[in-house]
């Protein structure tokens, strides 16, 4: 069995470096004061209703994998794959 984590790849989607979360976390705490917290990127992608979102989920629920999301995982799931079983790379 191989654990593929997807949460951070999929719950930050397009915010991936330092300066955009941190960009973010301040469109976050101007947009809305109401986070318990605020200095999170991920509360904020999660939380935060107008601006930019999530590229990888759903727009309807801002919480499922839409098929960018689902494409990525799989990207993720084929790596993971590639790396322990050797007999794939022959």
């Amino acid at each position: 069995m191989t654990y593929v984590d997807i949460n951070n790849v999929l719950s930050r989607g397009q915010f991936t470096s330092k300066k955009a979360q941190d960009k973010l976390v301040k469109e976050g705490q101007k947009a809305s004061t109401s986070l318990r917290n605020p200095e999170s990127a991920d509360a904020i992608i999660q939380a935060t209703q107008s601006g930019e979102k999530n590229h990888y989920l759903s727009q309807h629920d801002h919480f499922h994998p839409n098929q960018r999301g689902y494409t990525l995982m799989a990207r993720q799931l084929a790596s993971a794959v590639a790396k322990v079983n050797h007999w794939t790379t022959k």
